[in-house]
């Protein structure tokens, strides 16, 4: 659960380029892979650089370390996340991000992603 007296100041989330593509692509596809494996399906490169283009991409950082992605699309009134990743605590780690920072990830992507719900409405 996130702690409201936590300071979310360590998270900063910022519009995508294209320079993030490598890392929002592997980072996906790392979190994907298992079930892509399950269900016999294929990892197809062609096609997540097609939704990428398709949607409104960010980048999830802490201390100017890129830890997870954020990928929203807008239909009609509405604001789908498409997809949410953050690297695991290890993979945290071995980026260099302080290990305060990694046990509460998931909860901060999911606060960051209100707020930009927030700010959209």
């Amino acid at each position: 659960m996130l702690d409201p007296t936590e300071d979310l100041s360590l998270y900063q989330l910022r519009q995508a380029t294209m320079a993030d593509f490598a890392f929002a692509e592997a980072l996906t596809h790392d979190n994907m892979v298992g079930y892509y494996r399950r269900h016999n399906l294929v990892w197809r490169g062609d096609l997540f650089l097609s939704s990428w283009r398709e949607s409104e991409n960010f980048i999830l950082q802490a201390d100017g370390i890129p830890i997870g992605v954020m990928r929203v699309t807008e239909e009609d009134n509405s604001l789908h996340i498409r997809r949410s990743n953050c690297t695991g605590l290890s993979r945290a780690r071995s980026r260099n991000v302080p290990a305060q920072h990694g046990a509460s990830l998931g909860e901060s992507a999911r606060a960051r992603r209100m707020s930009v719900a927030r700010v959209r409405r």
